[in-house]
């Protein structure tokens, strides 16, 4: 994922932080982030059942970003499909006005 140098927030705007980090004034936006995150500050030794739950959580953090950016693309081919109706519908009253410039007819 991206971050925001400054803010230390990800590119996408749409994405908000479930938590703030008060030692290293770091935000996590998933919660298997937050408990990788919690658990580096708690202890420095990792055992085998934790690695073992580390890996799950990685694999859910995938699954959550791999949900979020369908969502995306759902939302994106949706906001298409209704820019190509609202042109047809722009040709379709340009056709049937008076004059040659559709915005001048149009209330938007």
């Amino acid at each position: 994922m991206q971050y925001d140098s400054q803010a230390n927030l990800p590119s996408s705007s749409s994405v908000r932080p479930i938590a703030h980090c008060y030692i290293c004034n770091k935000y996590t936006y998933f919660k298997a982030e937050r408990r990788l995150h919690n658990r580096t500050h708690l202890r420095g030794l990792i055992t085998l059942q934790e690695a073992e739950q580390d890996t799950r959580d990685i694999a859910e953090l995938q699954a959550e970003i791999a949900q979020m950016q369908a969502q995306r693309l759902i939302i994106e081919a949706d906001t298409d499909n209704g820019i190509e109706r609202l042109d047809t519908v722009s040709k379709t009253i340009k056709a049937a006005t008076h004059c040659s410039d559709v915005l001048c007819c149009v209330v938007l």
